[in-house]
């Protein structure tokens, strides 16, 4: 059935209901109802399918600060979806246990992205691209964050280095064309 439920925590929950869980579409919001946490699919009583989460600042923000919308499991962001922080970055794609992994776009606000592979909430693996707000431009390995491995560069003023990356610096052998 549907129903409403005020918690201990100051919360309300409003939607289905199934065996005295929250089941079904449903909303997890403050009780006078001006700001909205959850809304979404809920299944035996936690976040479960699609769903839309609202980050606030503090308690008394009206506007949220960040916001989730995506899969769900199990009540963390797992699955497919975008991310906007706080700062106005952006993340969309792929992500497991509240992190990002597997393939996904990162977008600054200053227009720097990275599209590629992620691990536990940061750039590894293979094949990530970087592309700088100022014409930076690297296609590589990545590992811990860093650029690390076997990438490409392009510099904003036309350079390129082909070779090695060590911790987010050039090392070892490459090729330098100016």
């Amino acid at each position: 059935g549907r129903g409403l439920c005020l918690y201990n925590n100051n919360l309300m929950y409003e939607g289905g209901w199934k065996r005295n869980k929250e089941h079904g579409k449903g909303t997890l919001m403050t009780p006078d109802r001006s700001r909205i946490i959850y809304q979404g699919d809920w299944e035996k009583g936690r976040m479960q399918g699609q769903g839309a989460y609202y980050y606030y600042g503090s308690l008394n923000d009206k506007k949220e600060s960040s916001k989730y919308t995506g899969e769900f499991k199990e009540n963390l962001r797992h699955g497919i979806g975008i991310y906007t922080l706080p700062d106005g970055s952006i993340y969309d794609g792929e992500g497991r246990e509240n992190n990002p992994n597997g393939w996904g776009l990162f977008r600054w606000p200053d227009g720097s992205e990275y599209q590629g592979p992620w691990k536990d909430g940061k750039r590894n693996g293979t094949n990530g691209i970087l592309l700088g707000a100022d014409g930076f431009r690297y296609e590589g390995a990545w590992s811990n964050n860093a650029m690390e491995g076997i990438g490409n560069a392009t510099y904003p003023n036309g350079q390129t280095y082909e070779g090695k990356w060590v911790g987010g610096r050039r090392e070892g052998r490459g090729t330098i064309r100016f």
